[in-house]
């Protein structure tokens, strides 16, 4: 199977994420390519990719429909079908397909801290060493007073701190005027936004517009909202944020959910949707683990990971137990 180099690989990554594979990838280096595929090449002995695992260099896509590896060839159905594809780091194999098997590739463990335990008056400080012990992305805690009754950063805050920083950004915006708000801090900085399906009128046009101004959009729901809310905007989310605790304060109790988020899960695989599901709320070494389990895997840790002298060592027990309770 022909590979497409690294940085091929990651322009092709980046047209998809705003253009669904059926419009195919216009690439003038290399005409007709499409992300890298799974082959049977690739495959071990069990049948799985364990030498495919999804990054930006190597993307891995598969239609759950139809196991076989796409052909890069543009005159391949598929790329005249709408149909949705999903990246991988290593799941459940497929049925068998001739002579081999092709897996799906699951997606990574990350930790997403909240910046709300932070010491506020080193904040610049707080974010570089949460960079530095190995977290994922910072997770922005936006707060308007209204839809919650605490308020928090705004974008000049965010954007003074993006220079400093390289992992991603990503504003959780718990506001009543979340359309207005987006693309602020999408100008300072944030490649993931998300607003809350119980605060947006017009959920579906909240998540395009956020996508038009060239980030990953994101739906939040709290914790009584139902999965069942997001069912007809899937195709416009690359995120769902789950509340497992009252949005507005940091250090509350963990409600479990555990449930709702199996069924997200079911709804995105079942449509082999490109969405990560992230969990906010009383994520510890101690709750990690079943959400996990149940289908996630993004979690934001706020007063957990902050009482950790070692905040290294922090991160790296929660992926730990993460990894482990899914297996």
């Amino acid at each position: 199977m022909q590979k497409v180099t690294p940085a091929a690989a990651l322009k092709l990554v980046r047209t998809r994420n705003r253009n669904p594979i059926g419009r195919g990838f216009d690439d003038p280096d290399h005409p007709g390519t499409s992300p890298s595929l799974v082959g049977f090449d690739d495959l071990g002995d069990d049948g799985l990719a364990g030498e495919c695992a999804f990054n930006e260099d190597n993307p891995a896509v598969v239609s759950p429909r139809n196991p076989s590896p796409i052909s890069r060839c543009r005159s391949h159905p598929e790329f005249h079908t709408p149909k949705r594809y999903r990246h991988a780091t290593l799941l459940e194999p497929l049925q068998p397909v001739g002579a081999g098997r092709v897996a799906l590739v699951r997606r990574n463990i990350e930790i997403s801290p909240s910046i709300l335990p932070a010491d506020f008056a080193r904040l610049g400080e707080e974010c570089i060493a949460l960079e530095a012990a190995g977290c994922d992305r910072i997770h922005w805690d936006v707060m308007d007073g209204v839809f919650v009754p605490n308020i928090t950063v705004g974008p000049d805050v965010v954007k003074s701190l993006r220079p400093h920083l390289s992992i991603p950004f990503e504003a959780h915006l718990m506001v009543m005027e979340a359309d207005a708000m987006a693309p602020l801090y999408v100008e300072a900085g944030c490649s993931t936004v998300m607003v809350h399906a119980e605060a947006c009128t017009h959920l579906h046009r909240s998540l395009t517009n956020i996508r038009t101004l060239g980030a990953k959009s994101g739906v939040v729901l709290n914790p009584h909202t139902p999965a069942a809310t997001i069912t007809h905007v899937l195709e416009a989310i690359d995120h769902v944020l789950i509340m497992t605790v009252n949005p507005g304060f940091g250090g509350q109790q963990y409600i479990r959910l555990t449930d709702k988020i199996a069924e997200i899960k079911a709804m995105v695989d079942a449509g082999a949707y490109d969405i990560d599901i992230e969990i906010d709320g009383g994520i510890s070494a101690d709750t990690i683990g079943e959400c996990a389990a149940a289908g996630a895997n993004v979690f934001v840790s706020g007063s957990a990971l902050f009482r950790y002298d070692d905040k290294a060592a922090g991160v790296a027990e929660l992926k730990a137990k993460a990894e482990a309770a899914r297996g």
